[in-house]
């Protein structure tokens, strides 16, 4: 990474100052997307180029303060398997998925991606003081801010001999690698999805004595998310699966909300400080989701593949590409997706308490308590209304084999049943995906104590733990009966920090932190194929179906425990320039917890994955120098 910024301020006069920020930047990954089930072929490139502009005026009165930012801030992300074959040396060859073990070979699909996003921003404030007014001292602020985005996930169409598409195998009646699916992507696409929030507010800093302060605001907030008019080409390989086509202009969201805000502070001076809190918020809708109805975005549609000479390559010809036909499977994006103005923005809110109390001299002590309740959630592209909960009629029982997903062996557990959909529901007929609210409300509890030492006789130092009780779908969206199995999350989870740090002689500081969480948690899960090894019904139109055999929680990963050391002097050098050197070591401890897992069934089951391979980042050391005048 390297970043380069500069801020220039000029004072116009005694009350008036401007003040200007430019700012640019780069990171490369040269390895992006690596983990134990992406090896080096299947990853990529990737650089991601910044920039900001901002300019600020402000204006300060005798009782008054004005404040306007404005700026643009963007990147362009930049994915290219290509690049990384050139690096490396190596041959591309077609992009596959192992069903059963979860592992990706061959190009990254797509293999190149490019991610323009911007955004401008407007934030004005006008912070009023009076003297006196309704019986105590006031603090008034009215303020505005709009924000406008721009994102576009834009994806050529691959090489010729790669394709746009994916190879699907899975371990069938105990052979591993044979195919079964593929995935056909709609490359090329260059979407445009756009953005639009507006917030007004006015708040109210109220002090009616020197104990008792009230915190009064009011928000009112638009939220417009739109797809501009635009057209795609065909597909150059699958032009019958994605032909071109014109979009007209389409509101995907135009959301408005009163939000108010209230929150109390009581000082009863030994007996502690009371805080009680209480307020709305409004989920924003986003450009990013503009993907899901944006027809010139990248969708795919999944089909039955037939290997007809057996050399796990896909031909012309193996694949029966009508959308209505037999070999259809599913379909993956906007074509199938609708959303309406029916769709409510969810809402959040939260009421909170807390208490304050010196225990004794530099030591203070705090309890809190947070209810978060989050209702009208949805996930996209919602439940499919075309195919009702009814028409999943055909109920198919299955041995669980287990976490090792092998049957007969010694953790085989109950028979699972799970549901199939009429064939006379099969194809793209009969998928439409509308975006629904959920009836089911998630809910939080959170419970928190903190200790702060504050400095003296060369030490501070802080330690806080937490608890919190969920209550939350995991979730939104129900089509097949097998969704609601295991859906609900009502486990606890808990995490903690603490510092410390000590001024020794000659001024060299010593600290240390410690940060520690509950670990990964999840569901095992299942996925069945279409075959079954012993012998009963097949699934015929799901094709494969993914069950949650265990409720949320009930794998439970070792806690993530992160210990940080640093110690650093500063050295002055004449009156006012200060020299300094530092030494850091991150994850002193070298933990390698993982924070994410795989719990499907089968022989990569709990192993870990995700970002930096699904663990912790290794004990790193830093050597550091400032320089200050």
């Amino acid at each position: 990474m390297w970043q380069v910024a500069q801020k220039y301020s000029f004072q116009l006069s005694q009350n008036n100052r401007v003040n200007y920020v430019w700012q640019r930047g780069n990171k490369f990954v040269g390895e992006d997307g690596a983990g134990q089930f992406t090896p080096l072929e299947s990853t990529s490139d990737y650089s991601n180029p910044t920039s900001v502009n901002r300019g600020e005026f402000q204006h300060v009165g005798a009782r008054s303060v004005f404040n306007v930012v404005g700026g643009y801030a963007g990147w362009w992300s930049d994915y290219s398997s290509s690049r990384q074959a050139q690096k490396y040396g190596f041959t591309q060859t077609p992009s596959r998925l192992d069903l059963t073990s979860g592992l990706v070979t061959g190009e990254s699909n797509p293999g190149t991606k490019l991610r323009p996003q911007d955004r401008i921003a407007v934030d004005a404030g006008y912070t009023l003081m009076p003297e006196t007014f309704l019986n105590g001292h006031h603090e008034f602020k009215l303020g505005l801010t709009y924000q406008h985005d721009h994102e576009a996930w834009q994806y050529p169409a691959n090489a010729a001999n790669l394709g746009d598409y994916v190879l699907l195998d899975q371990t069938v009646l105990g052979k591993p690698n044979t195919p079964v699916q593929i995935r056909i992507y709609d490359e090329p696409v260059v979407p445009f999805d756009m953005a639009q929030m507006l917030g007004l507010y006015v708040k109210d800093t109220w002090r009616l004595s020197n104990s008792l302060t009230m915190n009064l605001g009011l928000r009112w907030d638009y939220d417009h998310t739109y797809l501009p008019a635009q057209s795609r080409e065909a597909s150059p390989d699958f032009p019958t699966v994605w032909p071109g086509g014109s979009f007209p202009f389409q509101t995907l969201s135009s959301w408005t909300r009163f939000s108010p805000r209230v929150g109390v502070a009581w000082d009863g001076g030994a007996l502690g400080v009371i805080k009680v809190f209480g307020g709305t918020y409004g989920y924003v809708f986003g450009a990013q989701q503009g993907i899901n109805y944006n027809q010139n975005a990248l969708q795919y549609a999944t089909f039955r593949w037939h290997d007809l000479n057996n050399d796990n390559l896909y031909q012309p010809g193996e694949v029966n590409l009508d959308l209505n036909g037999a070999d259809f499977v599913s379909v993956n994006g906007a074509v199938g997706n609708k959303i309406t103005s029916s769709l409510e923005q969810p809402l959040w809110q939260e009421y909170s308490g807390s208490y304050e109390r010196q225990l004794a001299a530099n030591i203070g002590f705090t309890t809190s308590y947070v209810y978060r309740h989050v209702s009208h959630q949805y996930t996209l592209p919602g439940p499919n209304v075309l195919r009702p909960p009814a028409a999943y009629n055909i109920p198919i029982t299955r041995k669980d084999p287990g976490p090792d997903g092998v049957l007969g062996s010694a953790d085989d557990a109950a028979p699972i049943t799970f549901f199939d959909y009429d064939p006379a529901y099969r194809g793209i007929a009969f998928v439409q995906n509308v975006a629904t609210n959920n009836p089911n409300p998630n809910s939080f509890h959170t419970l928190e104590f903190t200790v702060v030492k504050r400095p003296t006789r060369r030490w501070q130092g802080s330690a806080s733990i937490f608890w919190v009780k969920n209550h939350r779908w995991v979730v939104d969206t129900f089509n097949a009966p097998q969704d609601a199995y295991n859906a609900l999350d009502t486990t606890w989870g808990w995490g903690g920090e603490f510092n410390v740090s000590y001024k020794m002689a000659w001024d060299v500081l010593l600290a240390a932190s410690m940060q520690s969480k509950q670990g990964a948690k999840g569901a095992r899960t299942v996925l069945f194929g279409t075959a079954d090894p012993a012998g009963g019904t097949p699934i015929s139109q799901l094709g494969t179906v993914s069950v949650r055999a265990t409720p949320f929680g009930s794998v439970i990963g070792p806690p993530l425990n992160v210990l940080n050391l640093r110690a650093g002097k500063e050295f002055r050098v004449g009156a006012k320039i200060r020299l300094g050197a530092n030494f850091d070591v991150f994850n002193a401890l070298n933990s390698n917890a993982p924070n994410q897992y795989n719990f499907q069934s089968g022989p990569t089951y709990l192993y870990a994955t995700g970002v930096n391979g699904g663990i912790l980042p290794a004990r790193v050391a830093r050597l550091g120098a400032t320089f200050r005048f």
